[in-house]
């Protein structure tokens, strides 16, 4: 077991685990529909130095010498920064569109995704990715981390919720209602 900085080379194992985060989000991120197009997107995204997929702004957990578990976290101010390679690749395609709805408010360290393989889930892996992330942030200045949890996804809730995360209000993204959370730290 070991958690560690991401490196470019683990974005095989973690496009996959982003993608069983973001879910219906990966076509709005990436422009396309089918997973295998989406994951090779991400796969791009997570390999670049600035983008919110960016495997600069990934901890890993690794057990087996395979990644299981992914947190990816960032500042919130940067977040139209982070964002301008996706609003490139999605241009590109043919896709016009403005920034993201936004996930996150000023001077937060946003927690975006946060991931772990279901065949390693239940050994607390979540929570050691949340304490190093949280870490990570303080060391940065931050005092408030915050995510965002799909208004439907109760175990996910309860699970931040353990973690010291609170509810401040709800807000839709993508045309779905999500819970805003957040943890002073």
């Amino acid at each position: 077991m070991k958690i560690r900085r991401a490196k470019q080379e683990d974005h095989i194992y973690s496009s996959e685990l982003i993608l069983n985060a973001i879910e219906g989000l990966g076509k709005t991120f990436t422009g396309y529909n089918e997973k295998r197009d989406i994951v090779d997107t991400l796969s791009k995204f997570f390999q670049m130095d600035e983008c919110r997929f960016s495997y600069k702004n990934t901890i890993v957990y690794e057990e087996d010498k395979k990644v299981v578990g992914v947190i990816l976290g960032y500042c919130s101010n940067d977040t139209d920064k982070l964002d301008e390679a996706i609003i490139k690749h999605l241009r590109e395609m043919g896709i016009k569109r403005g920034a993201f709805d936004k996930e996150s408010f000023e001077n937060e360290y946003y927690i975006d995704t946060v991931s772990v393989d279901p065949q390693y889930q239940g050994r607390g892996i979540a929570k050691k990715l949340f304490k190093s992330i949280e870490d990570e942030a303080r060391k940065l200045g931050h005092d408030v981390t915050s995510l965002i949890v799909d208004i439907d996804k109760e175990n996910a809730y309860r699970l931040y919720q353990k973690l010291g995360y609170e509810e401040d209000q709800k807000m839709e993204v993508d045309g779905h209602l999500y819970r805003h959370m957040i943890k002073k730290l």
